[in-house]
C-alpha cells in the first residue's frame, strides 16, 4: 500500500517512519497499561483504550486516499539545478 501511494523512490523513507511510530506504540503501550493497572487494579481500562486508539488507526488507514486522487495536495515542483560555474569549478584561475 505504501508503495502504491507513495512510490518506490519513497518506500524506504516512508518504511522508517511507520517503523518509528510502531516502535513508540510498543514502548509506550505497555507503560501506558501498566499506569492504568497501578491506578485501577485492572487491566481493562489500559487495554480498552488501548483497542479505541488501535481501532481509530485501521479506520485512518481505511478511509486514506491515494496521493492525487481527490482532495490531495498537489505535488510539488522540482527546481532546476543551479547552472555550473564557468571557469573550471572555482580554482581561482
Amino acid at each position: 500500500m505504501r508503495a502504491e501511494y507513495f512510490g518506490r523512490a519513497s518506500y524506504g523513507t516512508i518504511m522508517g517512519f511507520s517503523s518509528l511510530v510502531v516502535m513508540l506504540g510498543m514502548f509506550i503501550g505497555p507503560v501506558f497499561a501498566g499506569l492504568m493497572y497501578d491506578s485501577s487494579g485492572n487491566y481493562e481500562t489500559g487495554f480498552t483504550l488501548l483497542a479505541l486508539i488501535a481501532g481509530a488507526g485501521s479506520l485512518l488507514m481505511l478511509l486514506a486516499q491515494k496521493p492525487g486522487s481527490g482532495n490531495a495536495a498537489p505535488p510539488l515542483r522540482a527546481t532546476a539545478s543551479p547552472p555550473a560555474m564557468a571557469g573550471g569549478g572555482g580554482d581561482g584561475a
